[in-house]
């Protein structure tokens, strides 16, 4: 009887483990796109800002009208150096991927895509 239920662990644990190594499994497919994002977020903010804003520098960091709210003094900072923006106007900020969702309306997954090509 010990060797039935030996038996039946490792049989189990021999279909978890082809499970885990399929290709098209759930858990690959959300490290695959995990992966995605973190490239997308080494994508350079400064050169997204560029694209559809007039950046000025200041220092090390650039200042721009905000792109999330009408505004005519420029109160929205990029700091290329954390890869992320801040609006002191309208109190919004966040990484690289927030940006291209907010200037292009995109859905965060097509942000990642985007950013990666």
């Amino acid at each position: 009887m010990p060797e039935l239920a030996l038996l039946e662990k490792n049989l189990f644990r021999l279909k978890r483990f082809e499970y885990l190594s399929k290709p098209t499994s759930k858990i690959n497919k959300r490290f695959e796109f995990e992966e995605k994002i973190e490239i997308a977020r080494r994508f350079p903010i400064e050169e997204l800002a560029r694209s559809k804003l007039e950046l000025r520098q200041v220092g090390r960091n650039f200042i721009s009208l905000c792109p999330l709210h009408n505004e005519k003094t420029p109160s929205f900072y990029v700091y290329p150096e954390t890869n992320s923006f801040y609006c002191f106007g309208c109190n919004q900020g966040n990484d690289v991927i927030n940006l291209a969702m907010a200037l292009y309306g995109l859905t965060f997954k097509e942000a990642v895509e985007m950013l990666q090509n």
